[in-house]
């Protein structure tokens, strides 16, 4: 599945469900809690800090499931410390990405992010 979105809040909804959607296409549908929630959170920083149009490529490969949040933003998520308050509150959600997959990373050229994720799939 290949996708492109504005980068819009209002976009995230639409996002999650073409995702969704191509999970249970593929009978995948247990693999939905869990990459759904490592979608959400991918999509909304891809909209909060990211730039310009967000493609989504969601693949199978050989034992496992690849999916991928492209922006033009340029910046590298890192997980960082959680804040409870102030103005840089938050510091959650890539916590809660890592406990979602097996692997995670990002993948920066200039003007152009691209945050995986993977999780492996059972087997037939």
């Amino acid at each position: 599945m290949l996708e492109e979105f504005a980068a819009l809040p209002e976009m995230i909804p639409r996002a999650r469900h073409t995702m969704v959607g191509c999970l249970r296409t593929w009978g995948l549908g247990e693999l939905i809690p869990p990459i759904e929630l490592a979608f959400g959170e991918l999509f909304t920083n891809a909209v909060r800090h990211g730039r310009g149009p967000i493609r989504v490529v969601l693949a199978l490969l050989p034992g496992r499931l690849r999916l991928e949040v492209h922006d033009q933003g340029g910046g590298r998520p890192a997980v960082r410390p959680v804040q409870t308050s102030g103005p840089r509150l938050g510091g959650w959600g890539l916590r809660l990405v890592e406990n979602e997959v097996d692997l995670w990373g990002t993948d920066v050229r200039p003007g152009h992010t691209v945050v995986w994720v993977e999780r492996a799939l059972d087997p037939p």
